[in-house]
């Protein structure tokens, strides 16, 4: 019998189980939609999720993937959105569970830059600290105590999600270094944050490297996945870094973009470099000791689901019609007949988070000349990911310049020809894409078949994952002026906040 293992990969938008096999294909996967709660509903940027309707979701989702394929399931992982927070109860019950979209720590004040300066900065890689669980560990404390005085622990979704699955909740460096009480350059929780917030050491799970053994799964999880109560659960790391492990990203001076629901651009490093102009993130890469610079284009697949759906009316039994989407796309030409789109992605500025830039589509005069149709309209979306995603790939190369080519792109996004070969006009750099583009499941699941074959991780990338590689069209210079275009309107679109 052939042996799969079981990734739970938990999403911005979704959950989802997928069984995967050692060649690296998804054979069987299923899904469930997330629904986000308000719980306040005149502060919307308070978000929470429901742990019974996750966990079930969980459930069910894994308990399709072994009914769909009669196969050995012979280890399970995870891997999901980053920078959120879970609360769980010294009873074992949920208390909280906070996605990444959560921004309560807006409420309370920052303890963290007013005590270390500078410091904070340098030692969790992040800013600013409010989007991060040691604020909104602090907004429960000052907000909401019992549940702050009932917590055992203090983790990650993904990490609660270990906790499920085993009973032991745990953490990997790249999850750790997401919450704000992490060191990045020490890989372990900064006692000084914590103390800073709180927290208490033994509230916080033990750091675990990617392939190592969490435990066994609980009865309730057994019989859901129809699995064996020795099937081992493996760590396994944030999305974004699994992309990277997924897509071949592993190496000092490696890019790569998960053009996802967001739009992370990471370039790998073997030191943990920050941005003195705190613009972009630092944190920790599963694999070797290594880290990431990041530079966030923001919202992506969530805008093109909206404008292909609501606006263009691309819709199938599916949902939306992605290839209807690239075939107008396609039928338009470099410039989208003089469309300018800034419809969310953006170029990242950490110190402007609280900053809300307006949708802006600037057309060509409509009094004369040809109007834009449909098809301009597509290609000026993608346009506007590929000139966000190259302002973010710049301001990377200001901190990091060694950062070497081709440049690797997965992600639901990264299924359109055309917004690739886009990319890489715009980015004036060939753009390789592994055959799988799903990566982050991909290389979640060689977490597992690390520890089941006893082999390092590199080595079963190397054998699981093809990449394929597009260069820039030869007339893609003409690319290089609409960027400059496009960038200057930015700017001054960024100057009116």
């Amino acid at each position: 019998m052939e042996e799969y293992v079981l990734v739970i990969e938990l999403t911005t938008r979704a959950v989802h189980s997928r069984l995967i096999s050692e060649s690296g294909h998804i054979v069987s996967s299923s899904t469930r939609l997330l629904k986000k709660l308000l719980p306040f509903p005149n502060r919307p940027y308070i978000v929470e999720l429901d742990s019974g309707e996750l966990w079930s979701s969980i459930c069910s989702t894994a308990a399709d993937c072994a009914r769909q394929a009669e196969a050995r399931i012979s280890a399970v992982t995870t891997t999901g959105q980053r920078f959120s927070t879970a609360v769980i109860g010294r009873d074992g019950r949920t208390l909280a569970l906070c996605p990444n979209v959560d921004a309560r720590g807006a409420e309370v004040e920052d303890v963290f830059t007013d005590s270390f300066g500078e410091d904070a900065y340098l030692t969790t890689g992040l800013h600013p600290p409010f989007l991060f669980s040691g604020s909104r560990i602090r907004w429960f404390i000052e907000n909401d105590p019992k549940v702050f005085s009932a917590a055992k622990f203090f983790t990650t979704i993904e990490g609660w999600v270990y906790f499920m699955l085993t009973g032991n909740p745990a953490e990997e460096p790249s999850q750790a270094a997401g919450t704000y009480l992490f060191d990045i350059s020490r890989r372990r929780w900064s006692e000084e944050i914590c103390e800073a917030v709180g927290v208490k050491p033994e509230q916080l799970p033990e750091v675990r490297g990617f392939g190592q053994l969490i435990g066994y799964p609980t009865e309730e999880f057994r019989k859901a996945a129809q699995i064996s109560s020795e099937t081992p659960v493996i760590m396994g790391a944030g999305d974004t870094q699994c992309a990277g492990i997924g897509s071949m990203a592993l190496s000092n001076g490696q890019a790569y973009i998960s053009l996802g629901s967001t739009a992370p651009l990471q370039i790998v490093m073997s030191e943990p470099r920050v941005d003195k102009q705190k613009r972009m993130w630092t944190g920790c890469f599963p694999l070797d000791g290594l880290w990431i610079l990041e530079s966030n284009s923001g919202m992506c697949g969530s805008i093109f689901d909206w404008l292909a759906s609501s606006v263009l009316m691309l819709r199938n039994e599916d949902g939306v019609d992605y290839r209807r989407f690239d075939e107008l796309a396609a039928s338009s030409v470099r410039g989208s007949r003089n469309i300018l789109a800034f419809l969310g992605p953006w170029i990242m500025d950490a110190k402007r988070f609280m900053e809300v830039s307006p949708a802006v589509m600037i057309l060509p005069s409509l009094m004369v000349g040809e109007r834009p149709g449909a098809g301009d309209i597509a290609r000026a979306y993608y346009e506007n990911i590929a000139f966000a995603c190259r302002g973010n790939m710049d301001q990377m190369k200001e901190v990091f310049p060694e950062a070497c080519t081709p440049i690797i792109a997965s992600g639901g996004l990264s299924n359109s020809d055309v917004l690739i070969q886009i990319l890489a006009d715009v980015l004036a750099m060939p753009v390789a894409t592994p055959s799988e583009r799903r990566a982050s499941p991909i290389g979640a699941s060689v977490a597992c078949w690390s520890f089941l074959r006893s082999e390092s991780p590199r080595s079963i990338v190397e054998r699981m994952v093809e990449l394929k590689t597009r260069n820039p069209a030869s007339d893609s210079e003409g690319y290089q002026a609409d960027y400059r275009r496009w960038r200057l309107i930015y700017d001054k679109l960024q100057g009116l906040l």
